[in-house]
């Protein structure tokens, strides 16, 4: 990769170097090069092959000002990212193993956890990603997610856990950034846990996080309405562990930071789901003995794969459409 940014380049090498994680993107190596303005090298070029004469005498071309440039050369990842095979505007998406797939959909986003995990719990220091997002999930061979992109990351003092760290440049990608972020400029972990609280809700909806037109508030209470392009209909294990994705992407967007989940948290909801979408035979609700009912929700005896719905949880997730 070729970056310009020299700020964000030297940020990525700083935090990249020292972190080593399964889904966390692995950094090979880095150069630095000196290059001409490719602009005027070929405006150059053309006028010494006759292309642009002129009768009268041009002036002198001045020297090409060299330019510094970092290239960054990490893992080859197969698969791209998560947002083209979300979102991809030629249809392609449509038949792409992640969107046909509700388990491999739940791997993706369990895998982005554990490294959030491992980032606000085990870096030291603790790490801020602060740019969360579908875009920046990238997906090898066998479809195992890594996060990239750490230009903007920032290390978290854990000595002033009561109090978020302020900045005045607010860098991001709009629709994933936590309120408090946007408005005060306030950085936690938190931020980072609102912003895979959103991609979790992109995963299942399949909508695009940064062209729908919600507010904070409105992630945080309105119904999931979960896509309708894996195939066959999920099944009634799946059910529950979408519901539990839903359940969880609620509490991670949550308007006030304080009442969102912690990302162990987080993690140990996708643990659940990911256990319960493995399991080859449906079974009722009745059966599920393996995890407790989720708080601040009804508990009902069964639950119905038509038309999408889980009636176990209604005001979370609903009627694909």
């Amino acid at each position: 990769m070729e970056l310009t940014n020299l700020q964000e380049v030297d940020t990525e090498l700083a935090i990249l170097s020292r972190l080593r994680h399964k889904h966390i993107i692995r950094l090979l190596g880095s150069c630095v090069t000196l290059s001409k303005d490719k602009r005027l090298q070929a405006t150059t070029l053309k006028k010494k092959k006759g292309l642009l004469r002129r009768w009268r005498m041009e002036p002198k071309e001045p020297e090409s000002p060299e330019v510094l440039k970092r290239h960054i050369v990490y893992e080859y990842m197969e698969n791209g990212t998560l947002f083209d095979h979300l979102h991809s505007v030629d249809g392609s998406s449509d038949m792409s193993p992640v969107t046909s797939s509700w388990k491999i959909r739940i791997n993706v986003l369990l895998g982005v956890s554990r490294a959030m995990e491992h980032l606000h719990c085990h870096a030291n220091p603790p790490i801020i990603h602060r740019d969360t997002k579908s875009a920046n999930i990238l997906l090898d061979a066998n479809w195992v997610p890594r996060v990239s992109d750490f230009g903007l990351s920032v290390a978290w003092d854990t000595a002033s856990d009561e109090s978020a760290m302020q900045v005045y440049q607010i860098v991001g990608t709009h629709g994933y950034m936590a309120p408090e972020y946007v408005m005060h400029g306030l950085i936690t972990p938190a931020i980072d846990v609102y912003s895979l609280g959103v991609m979790m809700l992109e995963v299942l909806t399949g909508k695009n996080a940064y062209s729908e037109e919600v507010t904070f508030a409105d992630l945080a209470i309105v119904p999931c309405h979960l896509d309708m392009r894996p195939v066959p209909e999920p099944t009634p294990w799946q059910l529950q562990a979408l519901k539990r994705v839903a359940w969880t992407a609620r509490c991670c967007v949550k308007l006030d930071a304080k009442d969102r989940m912690a990302i162990s948290e987080v993690a140990a909801n996708l643990e659940k789901a990911h256990e319960l979408i493995c399991r080859d035979e449906p079974g009722s609700v009745d059966e599920l003995d393996l995890f407790d009912e989720l708080p601040d929700s009804p508990r009902a005896s069964s639950v119905s794969s038509e038309g999408y719905r889980s009636d176990l949880e209604p005001e979370v997730l609903e009627e694909g459409r």
